[in-house]
């Protein structure tokens, strides 16, 4: 559950400047959720250097910036959980998302790094990997029903499917968990 000191912002998570300023005017912060992302499909070969830079600005830089200015807080504090969100994008590959899929490779191995860079000083970096979540960014109704023929359970997944992870990675509850790498995407990659 959200308390009264949660914080919420509308934020240009590619500005550097715009991220800075976020975190300036909040001097403490236990938990951090990257869940910024943008897809817009394309092959390799339909991909052009603008679109693939607006795919890393978003998700893996702002992934960065996030947990770069973080970072320092929490270790001074001793404690806290960054969660970044990814994709099974970035546990296998997908035809027609290549810049998509590149970008969320990358916030696992961010995570990774992080996690071990920073668990000595008690903040935990963890990385949930959805599957289909039924959101616009999946596309039209009939993209998203294509979806979900591939899920094992039958049905796309829902924003809650995600965010009743994130508030466990919250607790003290997963206190022992650190660089580790959740799928929720019932059961598409298994």
């Amino acid at each position: 559950m959200i308390g009264p000191t949660a914080t919420a912002a509308v934020l240009d998570v590619s500005d550097i400047r715009a991220v800075k300023a976020f975190f300036a005017d909040r001097p403490a912060f236990n938990i951090l959720v990257n869940n910024a992302g943008f897809l817009a499909p394309g092959s390799l070969l339909e991909t052009d250097a603008s679109s693939f830079e607006l795919h890393y600005r978003v998700n893996q830089l702002g992934t960065f910036l996030g947990m770069a200015n973080i970072a320092p807080l929490m270790a001074s504090a001793g404690q806290g959980s960054i969660i970044n969100i990814a994709s099974i994008g970035a546990m296998r590959g997908f035809a027609g998302e290549f810049a998509y899929c590149t970008t969320k490779w990358a916030i696992r191995g961010m995570t990774r790094c992080a996690a071990i860079e920073l668990g000595p000083s008690g903040v935990r970096v963890n990385v949930i990997c959805p599957g289909p979540i039924d959101t616009p960014m999946l596309g039209s109704s009939d993209e998203r029903h294509e979806w979900a023929k591939h899920v094992p359970l039958g049905r796309l997944g829902r924003p809650a499917d995600i965010a009743g992870l994130v508030a466990f990675l919250s607790t003290d509850e997963s206190l022992y968990l650190n660089g580790a790498e959740i799928v929720v995407d019932g059961g598409m990659i298994a």
